[in-house]
């Protein structure tokens, strides 16, 4: 999954964050892990979880730092933004500002 980060002090968009999602089967019901698998490359989701961070070593011998996603809850945008009304409807995607 790719989060955009925003825009910098000129209007270019950073670079995005990468973050892996990864889901779970309960009590066998794959709903969720099927939401997750036909979701398109390029779709705008919301996704509830609980982060995750894996710190490992690379192959040149780096520790690096993984950050994740556990999904608890995968929607589609457009479902999860006719959800709020008025106002909150615009507010549902808003560009982030990280610093």
């Amino acid at each position: 999954m790719a989060l955009g980060i925003g825009k910098d002090d000129k209007g270019a968009y950073k670079p995005s964050l990468w973050m892996t999602v990864k889901a779970f089967s309960r009590d066998n019901d794959e709903t969720l892990v099927n939401k997750l698998a036909g979701t398109a490359k390029g779709s705008l989701v919301t996704v509830s979880g609980r982060l995750t961070y894996e710190a490992f070593t690379d192959k040149e011998g780096q520790e690096r730092v993984s950050t994740g996603l556990v999904a608890s809850k995968i929607e589609d945008f457009d479902s999860a933004a006719a959800e709020t009304e008025g106002d909150e409807a615009e507010k549902a995607f808003e560009e982030p500002n990280f610093g």
